[in-house]
């Protein structure tokens, strides 16, 4: 592949830098490379295109510029080569419909590492606290590609995240105490929010970025409180399952009953269209309902 044209732009977003920082840390490289630049990929423009005669070199330009890593308008082409819009497009199709793909991968990476990068410098500006394993969630990034695309940022929400958690290691919590009971109080607004479902350290941890740490050196009486809640809630939906069984079961017993249809364990359970527990379970609830509503058991389900 002959040299390509590399902008400015294209190098500050591969560094993750800006375009001053490069002015002023390294101005005879800029200088340089806005001299290449100029220097190549000067495409002679084909005054009138032939088909027979140019269109290996439109397309051997083409290839080029889908290979290559930046953003290029097929229209910019056309004028570049000196060919109609029209033309390429009737000409090449296949390998335009390539570069528009291609195009539309770069910009919505790009605009994703935008998304990143802003949301980096807003963490940075706020005390909030985050940990890097929720911060990768909610990005949807694995860390290593936040490491190393933003290293920098990345280095300073390390620094920070390390700062904040030397803070709560300290013996004294004096200093910290705003800081602690707001802690609390995303706890508990978050425990009530939760009050029909077993809700455990891990996932305060992951979802709110309270390490569990700090949740156990500062509210170890929350700790027990869930232990014991999530026994009671654990038992409490347990009976509700239980209850809603039996429910459908009579139901669908009655159902088939009033439609002269002996209601057997295969039916019932068709009627009810539920799937529950194992075998034995289903057949000594079904034992108990016909019980319950009169309804002789046939022979062999005795």
């Amino acid at each position: 592949m002959t040299p390509r044209k590399i902008p400015l732009e294209e190098i500050c977003f591969n560094l993750n830098t800006e375009p001053k920082t490069l002015h002023k840390k390294f101005p005879q490289l800029v200088r340089n490379i806005k001299e290449k630049n100029k220097s190549i990929l000067n495409v002679t423009p084909i005054k009138r295109y032939y088909h027979k005669r140019d269109s290996n070199i439109v397309r051997k330009y083409l290839k080029e510029v889908i290979d290559s890593p930046e953003i290029v308008n097929y229209t910019k082409l056309a004028i570049e080569l000196g060919i109609g819009s029209a033309t390429l497009r009737r000409r090449f199709p296949e390998m335009i419909k390539e570069i528009q793909n291609k195009n539309k991968a770069l910009f919505a990476k790009q605009k994703k590492s935008q998304d990143i990068k802003a949301y980096l410098e807003h963490y940075l500006q706020h005390d909030n606290y985050e940990s890097v394993r929720e911060i990768s969630r909610i990005l949807n990034c694995e860390i290593s590609v936040l490491s190393n695309m933003f290293e920098r940022l990345w280095e300073k929400v390390i620094n920070k995240n390390k700062n904040i958690s030397w803070k709560f290691s300290l013996p004294t919590e004096t200093e910290n105490s705003f800081e602690v009971n707001r802690m609390y109080s995303i706890i508990i607004n978050y425990l009530r929010t939760t009050m029909d479902r077993p809700v455990y350290i891990a996932e305060i941890e992951r979802n709110l970025g309270i390490t569990r740490f700090k949740i156990h050196k500062y509210f170890p009486e929350i700790i027990s409180y869930i232990k014991e809640r999530n026994i009671e809630v654990i038992k409490n939906n347990k009976e509700k399952v239980g209850q809603r069984r039996r429910e459908l079961m009579e139901a669908a017993i009655i159902k088939l009953s009033s439609q002269g249809i002996y209601p057997s364990v295969r039916k019932v359970k068709e009627e009810m269209r539920y799937e529950f527990g194992y075998k034995t379970e289903l057949v000594n609830l079904w034992r108990e309902k016909l019980i319950e509503l009169g309804i002789e058991i046939a022979r062999g389900f005795k």
